[in-house]
């Protein structure tokens, strides 16, 4: 005899699927790691600009890392200034450790043609001029001489998020700010999940009731 599925099941697996829809759109990666005597930045993935609005034209970030003060800002691509556009609003840790000088990077490169980051003094996400909504994304840096803890860099992992979008920065250990914690934010396609998740539970709550 198969096992008889009921509405409050069917439910329940339609919103795993519509939550894995979610999880499998575009996102992006910066991953720091300590290499030598020097310290490296990485952009990989994919990112969408969907959900956030150019703010601003006219800037001309170079790479650079800032774990606090202001805000969390970084951003890996050449390291003299470019040109980009700047797109908000996003949403997430407003640091990522101690330091609230802004450090540049000895060297860098991007592509296409510009650089890519936050800066969360303004909740913003950067990307070259041009750039195309759901392109590939590739951008590096490197800070020679340096290590996490005299960039003033916490480890730990922090994702920044708009619309279904999100860009993880992974930062190892040992990091030079022992007091600071990467606080974990709840995403967008979460919230759809457990809005969801609580709207089939009501439902077939309603449905037992006029069963009797």
């Amino acid at each position: 005899m198969y096992p008889s599925f009921g509405p409050f099941w069917r439910t329940l697996v339609a919103c795993f699927l519509f939550g894995y829809h979610f999880e499998t759109q575009a996102a992006a990666t910066i991953t720091f790691s300590q290499v030598g005597n020097d310290v490296q930045a990485s952009l990989t993935g994919t990112l969408s600009l969907a959900g956030v609005t150019a703010d601003g034209g006219g800037i001309t970030p170079n790479a650079r890392v800032r774990g606090g003060g202001l805000g969390a800002n970084v951003v890996l691509g050449p390291p003299t200034n470019t040109a980009a556009t700047s797109y908000s609003p996003i949403s997430g840790p407003q640091s990522i450790g101690c330091s609230t000088n802004t450090i540049d990077a000895s060297s860098g490169s991007a592509g296409p043609n510009g650089p890519f980051g936050i800066n969360m003094s303004g909740n913003r996400l950067i990307v070259p001029v041009g750039f195309v909504s759901g392109s590939n994304v590739s951008a590096s840096a490197t800070w020679t001489g340096a290590s996490i803890s005299s960039l003033g860099l916490t480890s730990g992992t922090y994702v920044y998020t708009w619309g279904v979008e999100s860009l993880t920065i992974i930062i190892p250990g040992p990091g030079g700010c022992q007091s600071a914690t990467a606080i974990p934010t709840l995403s967008e396609r979460t919230v759809w999940m457990l809005g969801l998740m609580v709207i089939s539970m009501i439902g077939w709550h309603f449905h037992r009731e006029r069963s009797y």
